[in-house]
């Protein structure tokens, strides 16, 4: 079995403690509208910081798998699970390019400042729109909810590949 490299696979993990992380707090405070305070705050600035780091994680990691490609997969498991499993893949690389952008482009159109873990104040990239803050909040819940889909659907196929097919795809990524 080949595995992929040390740098994709540490890349992975990494990507994947954060998506883990935020996506919980996301969904607290994107549903719940918990109450102002202090508690709160902290948990918009971990959830923003760690969507910045997120995006440079996850472009690393693009970056690094255009450079190295991917190793082969091990038979197929059939026509329908290989296009599941590749529009997942696409689905969650695009998601996960995207939904950093949707949330900081809403807070700069909402007028709210974006300081990664408090320690550096990043530049609004669009002027104060309510309106467009709006529609781009939405745009970040509804993609929020699909990327829980696709890494609920992402962590199936692992059990699916890892425990039923005991085919090898998981150890590459191990």
């Amino acid at each position: 079995m080949i595995r992929y490299g040390l740098s994709a696979r540490i890349y992975h993990w990494i990507s994947a403690v954060i998506v883990l992380g935020m996506l919980p707090v996301g969904e607290y405070l994107g549903h719940f509208n918990p109450p102002d305070g202090p508690v709160t705050d902290t948990l918009y600035m971990l959830h923003e910081s760690f969507g910045v780091l997120l995006w440079l994680v996850v472009l690393a990691r693009f970056v690094t798998r255009q450079v190295n490609g991917t190793p082969p997969m091990p038979d197929s498991a059939g026509f329908v699970v290989d296009i599941v499993s590749k529009l997942n893949h696409l689905g969650m690389y695009l998601l996960l390019l995207v939904q950093p952008v949707t949330g900081f482009l809403a807070n700069s159109a909402g007028g709210y400042d974006v300081t990664w873990f408090n320690l550096i104040k990043l530049p609004a990239l669009i002027a104060k729109d309510d309106k467009l803050s709006d529609s781009l909040v939405m745009l970040h819940k509804y993609g929020g909810l699909a990327l829980i889909v696709l890494v609920c659907t992402h962590l199936f196929g692992a059990m699916y590949h890892g425990f039923i097919r005991r085919d090898g795809v998981v150890g590459r990524m191990v």
